[in-house]
């Protein structure tokens, strides 16, 4: 195992030849990181323009906006995909040369050796962004579930508060998220095309989701144990608290939703061929 000296004289001049650093002079994380005081104002806007258009469109006929749709869904696939393949290498990089729980508990490192500030920037600001999804859902008169607009609401201060302090990790909440949102706007994008895609791929993704979560609850747990035992680990009470509220709450919520979306259907479907024999 190398150790951070060495990793720095060896691998760290490599940093001046990410995309990234010419990126990040347009998108600096210092300055996204300012924003913070602003995210329970955007998130309360976010819930009072969405139940007002719910209200507004009641009613009204729903739009169709089907290629706005797609190419919403595209680009923020390919946002994810990109996302993807830029933090996973670094991620898997920390943990070969110095650990699992270093990963954990030390964010600093990718930092100062890998593109990390850029994409934190650029994802939390997708959090913003991403508010969207709830408008095409309110204006084509689809469903909205207390899971949807209570995970986009929350996330959004969440992550501006795991980046405003660098918690460590956040690294982690990131290439996790990001990767899954490869995933499931790819599934979004094919659906918004009219394409055939069997039921047992959505049931996949929200079984990946699931699993981000359980994951996340892991990693917190595993923080907390490292800091309340006095180990290094860039966290605080706070970011730790808001962490295992983030994870509990999105576990909990996403397993009602799998069991509401797949298992009760399942049971009906069973219910109704019983009877027809």
């Amino acid at each position: 195992m190398e150790t951070i000296e060495n990793y720095s004289t060896q691998r760290g001049e490599l940093k001046s030849l990410y995309i990234e650093e010419y990126l990040h002079q347009y998108v600096d994380n210092k300055w996204t990181q300012s924003f913070f005081p602003y995210t329970i104002p955007m998130s309360l806007a976010y819930v009072i323009i969405i139940f007002s258009l719910q209200n507004y469109m009641k009613s009204r006929p729903p739009f169709q906006l089907r290629w706005p749709l797609v190419i919403w869904n595209i680009l923020l696939a390919a946002f994810s995909i990109c996302g993807t393949l830029r933090l996973l290498p670094g991620m898997w990089i920390s943990i070969r040369e110095f650990g699992f729980m270093f990963s954990v508990c030390n964010m600093s490192f990718a930092l100062k050796y890998h593109p990390l500030a850029f994409w934190l920037s650029v994802f939390t600001w997708s959090k913003l962004i991403e508010f969207g999804d709830t408008i095409f859902l309110v204006l084509r008169k689809q469903k909205l579930i207390f899971l949807h607009w209570y995970h986009h609401a929350a996330t959004l201060i969440y992550v501006w508060y795991f980046n405003s302090n660098e918690a460590s990790t956040t690294y982690w909440c990131m290439t996790m998220n990001i990767f899954v949102h490869s995933l499931m706007y790819s599934y979004y994008a094919m659906k918004a095309m009219k394409i055939k895609v069997p039921v047992f791929i959505a049931m996949t993704i929200t079984i990946i989701q699931i699993s981000q979560m359980f994951m996340g609850c892991f990693l917190t747990l595993s923080a907390t144990y490292m800091y309340y035992s006095g180990k290094y680990c860039e966290q605080t009470n706070t970011s730790l608290l808001l962490f295992n509220c983030m994870y509990f709450s999105y576990a909990w919520l996403f397993c009602r939703f799998f069991r509401d979306s797949y298992l009760k259907k399942t049971n009906r479907s069973n219910l109704l061929h019983e009877k027809s024999q």
